[in-house]
């Protein structure tokens, strides 16, 4: 079974982030973080990972730590299918969220971000996972900044855009 979801583009974040079906939504505190969920429901739209559906799943067994909206969560191995690319990476399944991801369009975040020094294999960015699999090591991103159009664009990744290049 396949899960469709809605991933932000981030030129800061070398990995790949999806919302874990189990996710606590939490609220900031001036001292960190409050210990409860928020009251709200996330929106019917919102789709989330959830492992015992997936027959490539495969836990990593550790956290890992903040970045931006995702406050901690666990890294595992799954398949992930763009287009005609599959390739099994590894990834963070976000376990506590900032309680404004409940009203966001996307479901995570595509880190497009390369490795940093020092990184171990297990920790390779989603880029560096992802190259062996293109044709080539690159990725194009337009924008039209027209407000008919929401300030929509393309994404390719492994070329050039065709229509935009």
């Amino acid at each position: 079974m396949r899960l469709m979801v809605g991933l932000e583009l981030d030129l800061y974040a070398s990995y790949l982030y999806v919302i874990d079906k189990d996710a606590v939504y939490y609220r900031p505190k001036s001292d960190g973080w409050s210990s409860s969920s928020c009251a709200e429901e996330p929106s019917e739209d919102k789709q989330t990972y959830d492992s015992s559906v997936s027959s490539t799943y495969a836990s990593l067994d550790y956290d890992f730590t903040a970045y931006n909206y995702y406050n901690g969560g666990r890294v595992a191995k799954d398949t992930l299918v763009v287009g005609s690319l599959q390739a099994k990476v590894t990834f963070e399944r976000a376990t506590k969220v900032k309680f404004y991801m409940h009203w966001t369009t996307y479901d995570g975040t595509f880190g497009l971000a390369t490795a940093n020094d020092g990184e171990d294999e297990e920790e390779t960015s989603l880029l560096n996972q992802l190259a062996p699999e293109l044709d080539s090591p690159v990725f194009t991103v337009f924008l039209r900044l027209d407000n008919e159009v929401n300030g929509t664009g393309q994404f390719a990744l492994g070329g050039l855009a065709p229509d935009t290049c």
